[in-house]
C-alpha cells in the first residue's frame, strides 16, 4: 500500500562547478542558495536581499540588465534608516551615503559574473504599493500600514512583467536557463484563504512562463504541500519547512539540476567546510593547530584537483587560525573552545580522510 503521493522531479540539467548562478525570490531561495554555496558552487544569493512579489523581482532583474545603480533619489526614510523599496533591511543606514554605498557595491558585485542559470522562487502575489507614488515595494521597512495600498497581483500583469524582465536580463546571457519555483514557505499573515489565492496566482504565472524555450519549474511548492504533506515537516512556526524537509527539497534538487560529477565534488567540499566548525576537545594548541594545518592542506589538494572550487578564504582563516595556535603555544595561553564557523554544525567523523 502507498501512503503518500511521491513527487519525482525530472532531470532538468547537468549544472557544474564552472557554472554561475543567481539566486532571486524568497527566504526558501536564501535556503537552497546557501546549500549551493556549502557545495562550493558559483552561487549568488539575492543581492537585494529578500524578494517575495514578482514585480519587484522583475524590477531588480531590469536593474541588472541596465547596469542602473541606486542614487540619492532612490532613498527613503525608514524610522532613523534610510532604505530602498526595492531592498532588505540589512542594507539600510543611518547614513544615506553607507546604504547606498552598501546596495551599489553588491550591484557590482552580481554583474562581474554573469550568470548561466537563475533561479527564480516567488513568494507572494500580494503587493503592497507606497501611496506617496504608486511604488510596489520588496519591503515595508516596518513602516505604518497606512502607508500602503495592498492588492492582489493579477496572473497577466504578473507575466507581462516578469516575462519582459527575464527577456532584457537574459540579451546580458543569451544562454541564460531560467527556473522558476513557487516557495512552500506560508504566508499567514494573508490568512490561510488569501494565502491560497496568493501561491495560486503564482503557480499560474509560472505555469505561463514556462512556455518560454528557456524557462522550467521546479516543484519546490508541490513537494511540500502534495508529497511531504503533514506539519511533521514544518518547523515549529508551522509556516516554514523543518530542517528534514529542506534537506528533502535539497536532494530532489540535486536529482533534478546537478551533474553526478558536481554532486560527488560537492558531497566532499561539504564534508571539508564541516571541518572548518572542529571544536577543539582539549587545550592542546599543537594537536589543534595541525588539525587546522592538516584540513587547509586538503583543501588546498582539492582545489588543485578541481579548478572551480574555490577554498581560498577558507585556507586564509585556516592560516590564521594555525598562525594564532603557534602564537598561543608559545605563551602557553589556552584555545578558545569556540567555533571557527557557525555556518555549518561539527561532526568529527566527517573531518577524516
Amino acid at each position: 500500500m502507498k501512503f503518500r503521493t511521491e513527487i519525482n522531479t525530472r532531470r532538468k540539467g547537468n549544472l557544474t562547478h564552472a557554472d554561475r548562478i543567481l539566486m532571486l525570490g524568497s527566504c526558501f531561495s536564501e535556503s537552497i542558495g546557501q546549500r549551493m554555496s556549502s557545495c562550493k558552487l558559483q552561487v549568488d544569493i539575492n543581492p537585494f536581499g529578500e524578494l517575495y512579489n514578482p514585480l519587484s523581482i522583475a524590477r531588480a532583474l531590469l536593474f541588472l540588465a541596465q547596469h542602473r545603480r541606486m542614487t540619492d533619489d532612490s532613498l527613503v526614510r525608514t524610522g532613523n534608516l534610510w532604505s530602498s523599496w526595492l531592498h532588505h533591511s540589512r542594507f539600510s543606514s543611518v547614513s544615506p551615503a553607507e546604504a547606498l554605498s552598501r546596495m551599489n557595491n553588491r550591484l557590482e558585485q552580481t554583474e562581474r559574473n554573469t550568470p548561466d542559470w537563475l533561479f527564480i522562487t516567488l513568494g507572494t502575489a500580494w503587493v503592497y504599493e507606497w501611496k506617496q507614488t504608486g511604488e510596489v515595494v520588496a519591503n515595508c521597512h516596518k513602516m505604518p500600514d497606512h502607508l500602503f495600498r495592498r492588492r492582489l497581483l493579477s496572473v497577466s500583469e504578473g507575466v507581462e512583467t516578469l516575462s519582459d524582465a527575464i527577456r532584457q536580463f537574459r540579451e546580458v546571457s543569451p544562454n541564460l536557463s531560467v527556473v522558476l519555483t513557487v516557495s512552500p514557505v506560508r504566508h499567514l499573515r494573508d490568512g490561510a484563504h488569501g494565502n491560497q489565492i496568493s501561491k495560486s496566482t503564482l503557480l499560474l504565472i509560472c505555469s505561463e512562463l514556462c512556455s518560454l524555450p528557456f524557462v522550467d519549474y521546479f516543484p519546490a511548492y508541490e513537494l511540500l504541500m502534495d508529497d511531504l504533506r503533514d506539519y511533521r515537516f514544518y518547523a515549529d512556526d508551522l509556516v516554514h519547512p523543518s530542517s528534514e524537509a529542506q534537506e528533502y527539497v535539497w536532494q530532489k534538487w540535486c536529482d533534478a539540476f546537478l551533474s553526478d560529477s558536481a554532486r560527488q565534488i560537492g558531497q566532499e567540499a561539504e564534508k571539508m567546510l564541516r571541518g572548518m566548525s572542529h571544536r577543539p576537545l582539549s587545550d592542546d594548541l599543537v594537536a589543534y593547530g595541525d588539525f587546522c594545518h592538516a584540513l587547509r592542506r586538503r583543501m588546498e589538494a582539492f582545489q588543485a584537483l578541481h579548478p572551480d572550487v574555490d577554498f581560498r578564504d577558507e585556507c586564509e582563516r585556516l592560516d590564521g587560525i594555525v598562525r594564532s595556535c603557534q602564537l598561543k603555544s608559545e605563551r602557553n595561553e589556552p584555545v578558545p573552545l569556540r567555533q571557527i564557523s557557525s555556518d555549518t554544525a561539527c561532526h568529527d567523523a566527517d573531518t577524516k580522510e
